[in-house]
């Protein structure tokens, strides 16, 4: 497969009071490719190529996030001094590339494995942003380059048709990798100033899946992930996540639709004491949550409908997440929450 994929994007602020993003212009043009085989030996290869070109170009305008305040006598005559932000044209282009064979051992046994190199530019608020933004103050930086990986993982799974088994780790070590840093200054209102800074880390962890059907009607699932970001020169990344474990049964029960199918579940989230913080983050609790759930499909037509409830935080349990950008103004993230969906395909699933 070979393909060339572009984007054209443009943002215009014109009158608008409150600017997120400044005016600026920008074109991506890719070229990319994939190469698969497989061999006689139960070896399957694939191997993918891409090249990425970025223009962006940010003329001169006013500050992006700059509070007006009155002057006695303003400067340019309309109410407020005006600051101009620079302009800023540059350009990002890389070559990424990755190398993948999966082995079938056996019926239902596979081996997986895959080695990896790309790139990620810096967008447009990370060059660009200096302003209020929610509880802080954020200042990009003009000069951050894109950022590089180079990533190794592994992984083996089983399935068989009542039981299966994915276990997975990866490495991932990133070159001039892009974050939003905590500082010790603040504003003249008292806002904490964050910038966005670059260092070489690394960020790695495992996963593993375990699902097991004892019963056509009755699923028992659990799953475990574990994740760790260091910068090289020490210390940690800010914003990493907790490590989970969760785990599901749902019932299934036949006989009660002569056509469709109902489902009771109840699952459980275990999140670990996040106790590696970066430098002025603070260590986060662990806590545990509830979650519960009912649901109906019904076939009609061709078509497929479903109405479920779910129920999140049942026990409605105070908690911060190590990723909640509130948490240094003490406040929790969700309580209890209910949420109905329903599905109603407008096309049948054969058209």
């Amino acid at each position: 497969t070979l393909a060339v994929q572009g984007l054209s994007q443009t943002n215009r602020n014109n009158e608008a009071e409150n600017r997120v993003l400044p005016d600026y212009g920008m074109n991506d043009l890719a070229v990319f490719g994939l190469v698969q085989h497989d061999f006689t030996n139960n070896v399957h290869l694939q191997v993918g190529f891409r090249f990425d070109n970025r223009f962006l170009d940010v003329p001169e305008q006013e500050k992006t996030g700059h509070s007006h305040e009155e002057e006695p006598d303003p400067p340019d005559g309309d109410g407020h001094e005006e600051v101009l932000m620079p302009s800023l044209n540059k350009y990002f282009g890389n070559v990424s590339g990755s190398l993948g064979v999966t082995w079938q051992l056996a019926d239902g046994i596979l081996l997986r494995g895959n080695l990896a190199s790309a790139y990620r530019a810096p967008n447009v608020a990370e060059l660009t942003q200096d302003g209020e933004h929610g509880i802080r103050y954020e200042q990009g930086n003009r000069d951050l380059r894109s950022q590089r990986n180079y990533e190794l993982d592994a992984s083996i799974h089983f399935h068989r048709e009542r039981i299966m088994l994915d276990l997975a780790a990866y490495y991932n070590q990133i070159s001039q990798y892009i974050f939003l840093g905590y500082t010790r200054d603040t504003t003249e209102e008292g806002l904490p100033v964050f910038r966005y800074v670059q260092d070489d880390a690394s960020i790695y962890g495992l996963e593993g899946i375990a699902e097991f059907l004892p019963f056509k009607w009755l699923s028992i699932k659990a799953s475990y992930n574990y994740t760790r970001g260091k910068r090289t020169q020490g210390g940690n990344l800010p914003f990493i996540p907790h490590n989970r474990l969760r785990s599901e049964i749902r019932y299934m029960p036949g006989g009660i639709l002569k056509k469709g199918q109902v489902y009771l579940k109840f699952g459980s989230e275990l999140a670990f004491q996040q106790d590696h913080p970066a430098l002025l983050e603070t260590v986060s609790e662990a806590y545990h949550l509830l979650h519960a759930g009912i649901g109906i499909s019904i076939p009609f037509s061709g078509r497929s409908l479903s109405c479920d409830i779910q129920v999140r935080n049942m026990l409605d349990k105070r908690y911060t997440d190590h990723l909640s950008t509130l948490k240094t103004l003490g406040y929790y993230n969700a309580g209890r929450n209910i949420v109905i969906n329903l599905s109603i395909p407008l096309l049948s699933s054969g058209t």
